[in-house]
């Protein structure tokens, strides 16, 4: 079991980096800052404008949770600490 949380983790790094590869792209991008200019666009367009900013300051704020959980697995595997590897996966016992 422990193998199969270290080759997660592994996927993890990775999925990680390309997520803050993602996130740095769409972050610069003019579209999203023709979206953030509000008043560019009203009523339906507007609205979904809204919404997409939302969904992309949500992603933001949630991706420090993400790399934590990176971090304090590959503590973990550093420490060949089975238990905490496994905390970060299935949560504590």
């Amino acid at each position: 079991m422990a193998t199969d949380r270290r080759a997660a983790l592994a996927e993890l790094r990775s999925g990680t980096a390309r997520l803050a590869e993602a996130l740095y792209t769409l972050e610069t991008s003019p579209e999203l800052a023709l979206l953030r200019d509000a008043s560019q666009l009203r009523g339906r367009s507007g609205d979904r404008a809204a919404e997409a900013v939302a969904a992309a300051t949500g992603l933001w704020a949630r991706y420090p949770l993400l790399t934590d959980a990176v971090e304090r697995g590959e503590a973990a595997e550093a420490a060949d600490d089975d238990d905490a590897l496994a905390a970060v996966f299935d949560g504590p016992t």
